[in-house]
Order: structure tokens, then sequence, then C-alpha cells
């Protein structure tokens, strides 16, 4: 009943070449769409929230699957805690009442792969608002990063821990050539 436009008193259809052709324009869209989400360099993820329990993973990439090494029919249905570690899990709650007032949320949750292996990811997501209760979540993994920049942490520290070592040995270096300074000199005066 959609496609029915009524004018005055009777109704008009659209022809048939007509909904053919607007059938393959919205098939020509679909298949957009779904090659802009598929291409995606970062995981992109879609969860349905529910009335009560964790959100539902009802769409995914390919990035998204193959990093966590499901296949889509094994994590499509399933509660998102499939997927994160249960200390990320416990925070579940209070990041969806924050997508649900805002409108984008950042944050980073641990992910919990097929193997048993975890990475760290950050997430942008944000609530799809076309009636249903979908979040759209956009996921980069951070592992590398945070490990970068726990090398560049202990790099420093040892850095500091040379500089300092390098201090104490000059200043042991200038004690020793006073003293001997001295010694000489006090000899030379006798």
């Amino acid at each position: 009943f959609r496609d029915v436009v009524i004018h005055a008193d009777h109704a008009q259809c659209p022809s048939i070449p007509e909904r053919i052709e607007a059938e393959k324009r919205l098939i020509d869209s679909e298949r957009r769409l779904r090659a802009l989400f598929e291409s995606a360099g970062d995981y992109a993820l879609v969860l349905e929230i529910r009335e009560s329990g964790p959100p539902i993973i009802v769409d995914g990439n390919r990035a998204f699957f193959r990093k966590h090494g499901y296949s889509r029919q094994e994590l499509i249905g399933q509660p998102v805690t499939m997927i994160e570690t249960a200390a990320s899990a416990r925070h579940i709650d209070e990041r969806i009442r924050l997508v649900q007032k805002r409108a984008v949320v950042h944050f980073e949750v641990e992910h919990l792969c097929k193997d048993g292996s975890t990475f760290v990811i950050e997430s942008a997501s944000k609530l799809v608002r076309d009636g249903d209760n979908l979040v759209y979540s956009v996921e980069r993994d951070t592992t590398e990063r945070i490990r970068a920049e726990q090398e560049q942490k202990r790099l420093l520290a040892e850095n500091r821990g040379l500089l300092q070592q390098l201090m104490r040995v000059q200043e042991e270096e200038r004690r020793s050539l006073a003293r001997d300074l001295h010694d000489e000199l006090g000899q030379l005066l006798t």
C-alpha cells in the first residue's frame, strides 16, 4: 500500500516498469552501501540494543569477523559479550546509556578472539535513529599503538636511568680528578 498514491476519488498504482526500475535502484543502493561497509579498513559492527541483556550482534564487515576468527554465521544473533573480555563486559550498561544520550561515544574495549587471544579496540559508536535500537560501531585495533606507547615509556625510563648513571660517573670522575690535582699540587708545594 506504500506505493499507492491517492488522487481525488481513485487510486493510482505505479506501472510495472516503474516498480522494476525502483527495485533496481534499491538493489544498487544496497549493493553500494554493502560495498562501503565491507571496504572499511576498520572493523564495522552493528548491534541491537534489547530491553534487557547485552546488545546482540546484527552485522559486521569481513574485517571484523576475520580479526575475531569467527564466521558471520557464528556471531550474528549472539550477545556482544561473546567477543568482550569479562572486564570489558562489566561496562556494557554504562556504554549503552552513553550511546543513547550522545551523538557519538568513544571508548576502549578489550575484545576476545575465538582462539582465546585478546586485543584492545578503540570504538566510535552511534545510535542509529530510524525506529530500531541499532548501534553502529567503527572499531580500530589499538594493540600495536598501546604496545608502542609502552615501549616508548620503557625506553624513556631506561634513558633517564642511563643519564643519571652518566651524571654519577661524571661527578665521581670530577672528584677523582680534583683529588689527584690536589695531591700533586700538594707534593709540588712541599
